[in-house]
């Protein structure tokens, strides 16, 4: 078969051919997130609607689920006290100035940038959001970022 030739591919069930190729959107639920997969190509016999997934649809669903996974899991990393170190410096602050805008307790920063204690999840999730505005070379105003200005949900 070559390029310009498109596959016919023939019902099991009914032996309808030929069958009708188009892309369709699935999920998938990783520890309780769900991933949505999209564009996966699968054949549709249109005399009794039987469902035929090629080996490409199965190829780019585990690719697509990996991805997402790999970003879940690269964004629950604990951020380490070199990244505080960071965070901080590069704002200019010290860790008491810090406490007070990501409403932690007073010396719980320090605490955490010298890694006396972990980082709760609440807290790691603020920080992972400043740093990667940092990151991208943003020049950014703390106050309006935690207040929700630059939040990537408000769009």
């Amino acid at each position: 078969m070559n390029k310009n030739q498109e596959q016919v591919v023939i019902c099991k069930k009914c032996n309808h051919s030929p069958m009708v190729s188009r892309l369709e959107n699935d999920s998938y639920v990783y520890k309780a997130e769900r991933l949505k997969l999209t564009n996966l190509p699968v054949f549709i016999c249109p005399k009794c609607n039987n469902k035929f997934y090629p080996k490409i649809y199965k190829l780019k669903r585990i690719k697509q689920i990996k991805d997402q996974v790999s970003k879940l899991t690269n964004f629950q990393k604990v951020l380490t006290s070199e990244d505080l170190l960071k965070i901080r410096t590069t704002l200019g602050m010290t860790p008491e100035q810090i406490d007070p805008l990501i409403t932690a307790k007073f010396g719980d920063y320090a605490k955490w940038e010298s890694g006396k204690e972990k980082i709760p999840a609440a807290y790691n999730l603020i920080l992972k959001l400043i740093k990667k505005e940092l990151d991208s070379g943003k020049n950014i105003n703390i106050i309006d970022f935690l207040k929700g200005e630059r939040f990537w949900w408000k769009g």
